[in-house]
């Protein structure tokens, strides 16, 4: 945290705008830290035509990339590289 300090709270105000994007526009999606206190999203897959695993390739294949932090627990953060227009 050396480096791009005074642009981090940029990185919270875009991940509470995904968390508010993902909750309106994916019902399948269950937000675990709504509203998010840091830049990372917390959320589970709760679609049942998919698997979270089926889930993570597709938005994979889509250029979305996630990181699962439990059989069914995904992250997403926003940084330095991701604006809120991707």
């Amino acid at each position: 945290l050396q480096h791009h300090v005074a642009r981090l709270q940029e990185d919270h105000d875009n991940a509470f705008f995904l968390a508010q994007l993902l909750q309106a526009e994916i019902p399948q999606l269950k937000l675990l830290n709504n509203p998010p206190p840091t830049n990372m999203v917390y959320f589970s897959w709760q679609g049942e035509n998919l698997t979270p695993i089926a889930f993570l390739e597709k938005a994979t294949q889509y250029g979305v990339r996630f990181s699962q932090t439990d059989a069914n627990i995904f992250r997403a953060v926003t940084h330095l590289d991701i604006k809120r227009t991707d």
